[in-house]
C-alpha cells in the first residue's frame, strides 16, 4: 500500500471551508497568547485549519471543525487505536516540526504539514511518535525571548520515521 503521506492535496475545494473555520477561531482566540500573529496579516489559525483538514483528508480521519476557547487539549487529530495527533502546520519552506519544551500537553504523535496559501495546497510531510521525536530533535529558541523548543527539521523528520 503506497505511503498516504507526501502526496500533494488541492485545497481550493475546500478553502472557504478553512478560511471560515480559521477566520473564526482567530476571532474567539483574539487577545489569547495562542493567537500570536507571526504571519504578518494572516491569521495562524487559517494555516493551522488548512493543515489539520488536509492531514484528516489524508489520513482518512475524522475533522474536528468545533469550536473551543478552551484549545485542544494538544492534539488534533485521534486515529481509530485512541492515539492522538498534534498537526503542525508551517507555511514556510523549508518546514521544521517545533514543539515547546515546557508544553502543558503532549501528543501520542506529531505531524508536519507545508501549506501554501496561495496556491491553496499542501502536503503532509510526515507523522513521528512522540517518543522517536523527542529521541531525535534538538533544542532551539527562536528569539532570545522566546520559549525553548524542541525542533526537528524535514529532513531529519523523514530521516527518524525511515529508521523507527
Amino acid at each position: 500500500m503506497p505511503d498516504p503521506t507526501n502526496i500533494i492535496q488541492d485545497l481550493k475545494p475546500l478553502w472557504s471551508v478553512v478560511e471560515y473555520i480559521g477566520l473564526a477561531r482567530e476571532r474567539q482566540k483574539r487577545g489569547m497568547t495562542s493567537s500570536n500573529l507571526w504571519r504578518g496579516d494572516k491569521s495562524t489559525h487559517v494555516i493551522g485549519v488548512a493543515g489539520e483538514l488536509l492531514s484528516a483528508i489524508t489520513l482518512k480521519l475524522p475533522f474536528d471543525a468545533e469550536l473551543s476557547i478552551k484549545g485542544d487539549g494538544g492534539y488534533d487529530l485521534v486515529r481509530e487505536n485512541g492515539s492522538k495527533i498534534d498537526i503542525k502546520t508551517v507555511s514556510h519552506w523549508s518546514p521544521i516540526l517545533k514543539h515547546p519544551v515546557s508544553a502543558k500537553f503532549w501528543p501520542d504523535e506529531f505531524g508536519l504539514v507545508y501549506v501554501d496559501e496561495n496556491k491553496q495546497m499542501g502536503i503532509l510531510i510526515g507523522i513521528i511518535t512522540k517518543e522517536v521525536f523527542l529521541g531525535s530533535a534538538d533544542q532551539h529558541r527562536f528569539r532570545s525571548d522566546g520559549p525553548l523548543n524542541w525542533t526537528l527539521s524535514r529532513e531529519s523528520l523523514l530521516s527518524a520515521i525511515c529508521q523507527s
